[in-house]
């Protein structure tokens, strides 16, 4: 799990500063490092399991990316890129199915569900 993070962290940071509008003064890379510091703290309280941790943690690093093609309905586009990496990162369709309910669960108005889309926002 640590050398998916690793890799999703640095792909997230290379993509966001190559990709996301200076014009975007709120879902930038900074707002990005909050979101991932926040769900780290809230995760230690938490009762979920070690690997949903680590899918609300991916989802927090790839949650924006879609700003980068689109403002409205970024989330599916957030979720493509996700997706599309951890394919090709080798993850399982559970895993990657996890990730992406996260991210939808970012959709205003927010309505999560589950334990872990809840801790994500």
């Amino acid at each position: 799990m640590n050398n998916l993070l690793q890799a999703v962290r640095d792909y997230a940071i290379l993509f966001l500063t190559e990709n996301i509008s200076s014009e975007l003064t709120f879902h930038n890379i900074g707002h990005t490092y909050e979101v991932v510091a926040a769900v780290r703290e809230i995760s230690q309280e938490s009762v979920l399991s070690e690997e949903d941790i680590c899918a609300l943690q991916v989802s927090a690093w790839f949650h924006d990316c879609g700003y980068a093609f689109c403002y409205k309905g970024h989330e599916q586009e957030s979720k493509r890129i996700a997706c599309n990496f951890l394919e090709n990162f080798g993850c399982e369709k559970d895993f990657i199915q996890k990730v992406l309910e996260c991210i939808d669960s970012t959709k205003y108005p927010q309505n999560p569900v589950s334990e872990i889309e809840k801790n994500h926002l």
